[in-house]
């Protein structure tokens, strides 16, 4: 199964709203509501994601969207808009493109109620004496 859309949609997609964010001549508002069903395109990942991670372009895809994520927001944290306007003021697209953010990060987190296996045998240890 492919991921729709397909990978070099995707970066297309980037392409344009690096280019739609740096035409500073158009308004806020105008340049949201470009990039705004861009990101929806985008958003069609957010139920793929097991499938976004696991292919053989599954690195480039995830820094992909990573990489969009970079251009549209501040970091580290990366909820305030480069467009500078509120996230209530944004179409609904750049909302859901963070919720597949934080979908995606889920995914890739390993499970963190293991503890590291020395840390096991070396507690078991502690307990037998």
């Amino acid at each position: 199964m492919a991921l729709n859309p397909p990978l070099s949609t995707v970066l297309a997609i980037k392409d344009s709203i690096a280019s739609t964010l740096q035409n500073a001549a158009l308004p806020v508002g105008a340049r949201a509501a470009i990039i705004a069903p861009q990101l929806a395109m985008v958003n069609q990942w957010a139920d793929q994601i097991p499938l976004v991670l696991d292919n053989p372009d599954a690195p480039a895809n995830v820094n992909l969207v990573f990489a969009i994520r970079k251009d549209l927001y501040v970091g580290p944290q990366f909820f305030q808009c480069v467009l500078g306007a509120n996230g209530f003021e944004l179409p609904p697209a750049f909302a859901a493109f963070l919720a597949m953010i934080a979908k995606l990060i889920g995914a890739q987190k390993t499970d963190r109620d293991k503890p590291p296996l020395k840390v096991l045998f070396y507690v078991s240890f502690l307990l037998s004496f």
